[in-house]
């Protein structure tokens, strides 16, 4: 109750006397009462309302494009990613790259010490080099069991037979050459115009008959005869006719370009072409496959011999050889690995040793990527999942670089979902050109687009309903333009418009966050009634403010 005085005072009196001093909290009161009915009176204008307090409004139906679209968020990472390692480890000697710098394929990050390597490489050339020498020479030696003629001739002497036991060196045939050779013997001047190839005649004192020869060879040096007279051999091959025996007196005639040079008969010899066959390894006469009196060609098979042990020791050698090989293969391939490359063109992310450092084999040196080619890797739930297929275009965005769209395109959607929350979502990776820009680890919004289409009837996709499995809109009578431009339609115009509202089949193609295409029920220009609620009324009685 109040004072004496506030009794006194007339009504505004009072009134002014409430707001002395609370004039600034009056004046907020009334702004915010100000602000709540300017909100109630534009919803009022945007929307109207059924009997059943349900707010509607009314939308065209029109030709445009519809975008379907699945979204999510991920983190941007390089699509190719080298962490680089060691195969031997050691000490690092020196480190070439930092982070962030843009390197090369090939160019060397670091190196590491490679004292012990080169010194295995060492032993085991050395080795391989003695290893290779030794299967040579048994190789050679296995070869020679199978014991070939290397001339042309008759067979002389024969002095192995069949299981017999032979050593290294042993007298195996004696083969008789076809021809004969004569020395004959010529001075200085007459040898320096003599060369091999030249043709010569042989006479023959006892048959007084001539055989033609050739020169096969002319000695550099001479030789002193008897009498202090030096003369050089000149050895002459001619047929063996078979009357033919060596010591026959002989004068031999050689035609020159600068004439014909002739021999001193009591000086020449004439003697047969005699090749000697031995053993080059020991072993058991397997088989014997010639005879005495059987003319051979160079190459024929003139006896096989078995040496097991020899074989044997080639086997050993063989595979030894073969341990050394791989052992050098892979010290090499060490000895690569100790030296540290880019295997691509890429970026530096991160270098993990310093100079100095010990490290063990398979530790991570540096860490490469490649940052302009990057890939964003987004959760894609269950009923989406079968929407997004590899190819699909995609937008990035990211607020760390604010104002910049990226393109993109999805590059797999997984076959197998992650259980999250009661549903499966499918992990979808898109691949993106960053140009650099987006670096790894950076948080991304990614837009899929799924489908489109161009020309094609749209309503809000607030305006379907459910019905019999199928979809249905109510639509009403189309309103004049500037009846569906005004801000609301006034009472009795709702009310007139309700009650010829139609509920009609619709047929539904794409569906987007916000639109729906129609492909048969509806035309372009039709009207239809958009509901704010997720219920559909029975019945459309207008309620009026």
């Amino acid at each position: 109750m109040g004072s004496a005085s506030d009794r006194k005072l007339s009504p505004k009196q009072l009134i002014g006397k409430l707001f002395e001093g609370r004039r600034k909290y009056w004046i907020i009161l009334f702004l915010i009462i100000g602000f709540v009915v300017w909100g109630a009176i534009s919803f009022r204008q945007r929307w109207m309302t059924t009997a059943q307090g349900q707010a509607f409004r009314l939308a065209k139906v029109t030709l445009g494009a519809i975008d379907v679209t699945v979204t999510g968020t991920g983190t941007v990472k390089p699509h190719r990613r080298w962490e680089l390692s060691t195969k031997h480890g050691g000490k690092v000697i020196q480190v070439f790259a930092e982070p962030g710098q843009k390197v090369s394929r090939g160019q060397v990050l670091a190196q590491l010490e490679t004292d012990d390597i080169l010194l295995s490489i060492d032993e085991a050339t050395i080795e391989l080099s003695q290893i290779q020498t030794t299967l040579s020479d048994l190789q050679k030696k296995v070869d020679s069991l199978t014991v070939k003629s290397e001339n042309q001739g008759a067979v002389t002497r024969l002095s192995v037979k069949q299981g017999q036991l032979i050593n290294e060196g042993a007298h195996i045939c004696t083969i008789t050459a076809p021809y004969m050779e004569v020395k004959a013997y010529f001075n200085k001047s007459q040898a320096q115009n003599i060369a091999p190839g030249q043709d010569a005649q042989v006479f023959f004192l006892d048959f007084l008959s001539t055989i033609p020869g050739k020169v096969t060879h002319v000695a550099q040096a001479g030789q002193a005869r008897e009498g202090g007279v030096v003369l050089y051999p000149v050895t002459v091959e001619i047929e063996n006719q078979g009357a033919l025996i060596p010591g026959m007196p002989v004068v031999v005639e050689i035609h020159t370009p600068n004439g014909t040079m002739k021999s001193h008969h009591e000086d020449n010899e004439i003697s047969h072409v005699i090749h000697e066959v031995t053993a080059k390894a020991g072993g058991k006469v397997e088989r014997v496959l010639v005879a005495e009196g059987d003319r051979v060609r160079p190459g024929q098979v003139l006896v096989e011999l078995e040496n097991t042990s020899l074989k044997s020791q080639v086997e050993t050698n063989t595979l030894r050889l073969r341990q050394l090989q791989n052992r050098l293969a892979s010290l090499q391939d060490t000895l690569e690995a100790q030296t540290i490359t880019a295997p691509e063109d890429a970026t530096v992310l991160d270098v993990r040793v310093q100079e100095g450092d010990t490290v063990a084999a398979g530790a991570v040196v540096a860490v490469l990527g490649d940052l302009e080619l990057m890939e964003v890797t987004i959760p894609v739930d269950e009923i989406d999942a079968g929407k997004v297929k590899p190819g699909q275009p995609a937008i990035i965005t990211a607020d760390a670089v604010p104002g910049k769209q990226f393109a993109g395109t999805v590059s797999s959607i997984s076959l197998e979902g992650k259980p999250t929350g009661g549903i499966a979502t499918f992990d979808a990776k898109i691949l993106v050109e960053t140009q650099g820009k987006l670096l790894s680890g950076m948080s991304c919004d990614v837009v899929i687009s799924t489908d489109s289409r161009h020309d094609v009837l749209l309503i809000p996709i607030e305006a379907l309903q459910s019905k019999d499995g199928g979809y249905a809109v109510w639509v009403v009578p189309s309103l004049s333009e500037k009846e569906m431009q005004s801000d609301r339609l006034s009472p009795a115009a709702a009310r007139k418009l309700l009650a010829q509202a139609e509920l009609v089949d619709v047929e539904v193609g794409l569906i987007s966050s916000n639109s729906a295409e129609i492909l048969s029920g509806l035309k372009a220009g039709d009207t239809v009634l958009v509901f704010s609620g997720s219920s559909w009324p029975s019945n459309l009685r207008f309620r009026l403010p």
